[in-house]
């Protein structure tokens, strides 16, 4: 009877232990570079595709800033992205609408002081030639300008030089299943070594 005890009560603990954390949702990933972070969000399942929430941070300078945030879905660009300005403030520098990593509509550019400079409007990712400007009478008037942004390159990991941690955020639930399974285990191995009917 104990020995059928003890296997149940181990064979529980393996699966919580193998199957849960392989399966258990809410898991995280952070990418890193040399023990230094630079971008955490969500992922789906047992992959590495990002899904949902990423914040990403200045990937180039000393890791502080923050760089961009932005949504995933099914691991390709979908809804708001905001870029940031490399300062000590942390200045909105763009903000853009991506479906399926493809940039529509109008994309907001802004000053160093946080005001709407430049809006630009795309289609299928390319800027249509409607861009407009602020100037200094605080009217938007046509222009060809084009500001560039290193988004695709801050939100891309290089091969060889980051690498990514996955983090599950049931893993705590996890411990205290085995710890409850094995403090069971434990009582009734106890109880049965001094001759007491405790089951």
């Amino acid at each position: 009877m104990l020995f059928k005890i003890n296997f149940i009560g181990i064979l529980l603990i393996l699966l919580c232990v193998i199957v849960g954390n392989k399966t258990a949702p809410g898991r995280y990933c952070a990418y890193y570079e040399k023990d230094t972070v630079w971008a955490f969000g969500q992922i789906e399942g047992n992959t590495i595709q990002r899904e949902g929430f990423w914040i990403f941070l200045d990937r180039w300078g000393d890791k502080k800033s923050l760089g961009a945030v932005g949504n995933f879905k099914d691991g390709r660009q979908n809804g708001w992205w905001i870029e940031y300005r490399y300062d000590s403030l942390q200045t909105k520098y763009n903000e853009r609408y991506f479906v399926n990593d493809t940039i529509i509509g109008r994309g907001n550019f802004y000053d160093d002081k946080g005001n709407l400079e430049l809006v630009q409007f795309y289609e299928n990712g390319e800027i249509v030639a409607a861009s407009e400007i602020l100037l200094d009478d605080g009217k938007f008037y046509p222009s060809s300008a084009s500001w560039s942004t290193f988004l695709t390159e801050l939100i891309t990991p290089e091969n060889g030089k980051d690498h990514a941690v996955i983090i599950n955020s049931w893993t705590n639930i996890i411990d205290k299943t085995v710890a409850g399974i094995a403090a069971v285990l434990l009582i009734v191995n106890v109880c049965f070594l001094f001759g007491k009917n405790c089951v």
